[in-house]
């Protein structure tokens, strides 16, 4: 219940631009997604969910099914404001490297992780041309590790 309730509030500070775009990776739908779903229905936003494996989702939630192999995960590039990933990829390099492409200069990533006294997840997003990288804590057991692509940063 706490992290859908940061959620919400993180959700809440994003500014009220017209049109922003969502992209969430999950191998499941639950509270979160659910959270972001509402967001997006609400202030009438894009949202595409890349399932990870096979669950249900609402009707009106845009899908596509994941695959690790495939080289980028937005053919028209820098569409998406922000991104959630809410599993943990086996190469997390690899992935931030992929969507670095899709996303809007100055959007922002949205790792969810165990709490954790790790900080590799942040070494690889600043290895990729990330920038402002912190952690925001959910719960006691959970958090986003957060990046940001700046404009002319990386390729």
């Amino acid at each position: 219940m706490k992290q859908t309730e940061t959620l919400k509030k993180i959700l809440d500070s994003f500014e009220p631009y017209p049109n922003l775009r969502l992209m969430l990776f999950s191998k499941s739908w639950g509270e979160l997604e659910e959270a972001i779903l509402e967001f997006c229905k609400e202030r009438e936003y894009q949202l595409l969910v890349y399932k990870i494996g096979e669950f249900e989702t609402p009707k009106e939630v845009k899908t596509k099914s994941f695959n690790p192999k495939q080289p980028k995960y937005n053919q028209q590039g820098r569409l998406y404001n922000y991104i959630f990933i809410h599993y943990l990829p086996e190469s997390l390099e690899s992935l931030s490297k992929k969507i670095f492409s899709s996303i809007a200069n100055g959007g922002r990533v949205y790792l969810l992780l165990e709490l954790s006294d790790s900080w590799e997840e942040i070494e690889i997003f600043e290895k990729n041309n990330y920038v402002s990288i912190n952690k925001i804590e959910l719960d006691n057991k959970s958090c986003y590790t957060t990046a940001k692509k700046m404009h002319g940063w990386g390729s």
